[in-house]
This record gives structure tokens, C-alpha cells and sequence, in this order.
């Protein structure tokens, strides 16, 4: 489904995740496939940036954040700031594909108790 300049991805209840059609890709040396901007109740969570371009994408995440707070795995983990203003940047690659995905803190944990209660509600309804 398409709104105005957007493309709907994803709805969930209060969960909306759209692209945008038109929007320009390049971000600094690096060529995104997607963009995706992830909502919830109408405030913006999370954005999602994928590219083919992995190895650049990180050199430019970690030239922006610095060292990460947490790696594991292959996933590197940015605690950013305090508060309403905490974000946390997470940058996973897998030979040229890479995602970095940066989410307020905040509503990422409201969204969170969001998602645990829709999956308790699903559980009991399943008996």
C-alpha cells in the first residue's frame, strides 16, 4: 500500500514501518538498498539502513559512534546519551550485506512490553 510519498511495509496494530518512495540513498560513500522508518503509535522508533556495501558502512558507523559499548557475535552495540534522548545504534554485517539500525531507547522498550503482550495474549487464546 502506498501513502502519498510513502510505502507501507509493515502494520501491526500500533506498529507502522514504512519507505519512502523518491528518497535519495546515498548516504556518504555508501549506497543504501532500503530505508526503512519504523513508528509506533505514530513516533518514530527506528530507522533501518541496508546496503550491499557492508565494509564501508561499517568504517562509517564506527568513524560516527566510535567504539562500541557491546559486541557479540558479529553485532556491535551503541549506548548513546540519557534519558528520552538514549539511543541504541546496532550494526551487524555479513560479508558485503550490512544493516545498522538506530532506536530510541525509550520507545524501543515501550514497544517491547507491547510485543510480549500481544504474544501472551496470542498464548492464551491458542488454549
Amino acid at each position: 500500500a502506498a501513502l502519498g510519498d510513502i510505502i507501507v511495509v509493515e502494520t501491526n496494530g500500533p506498529l507502522l514501518t514504512v519507505e519512502r518512495r523518491q528518497e535519495d540513498r546515498q548516504l556518504g560513500s555508501v549506497t543504501a538498498l532500503v530505508i526503512r522508518y519504523s513508528f509506533f503509535e505514530r513516533q518514530l522508533y527506528q530507522v533501518s539502513v541496508g546496503t550491499l556495501n557492508g565494509a564501508e558502512l561499517e568504517r562509517l558507523v564506527f568513524a560516527r559512534y566510535g567504539q562500541p559499548t557491546t559486541s557479540l557475535s558479529g553485532y556491535h552495540f551503541w549506548d548513546i546519551g540519557r534519558g528520552d534522548e538514549a539511543t541504541l545504534v546496532t550494526f551487524v554485517r555479513e560479508d558485503d550485506l550490512a544493516v545498522m539500525i538506530r532506536a530510541s531507547m525509550s520507545l524501543l522498550e515501550v514497544v517491547d512490553v507491547w510485543e510480549r503482550s500481544q504474544e501472551e495474549a496470542e498464548a492464551r487464546s491458542a488454549w
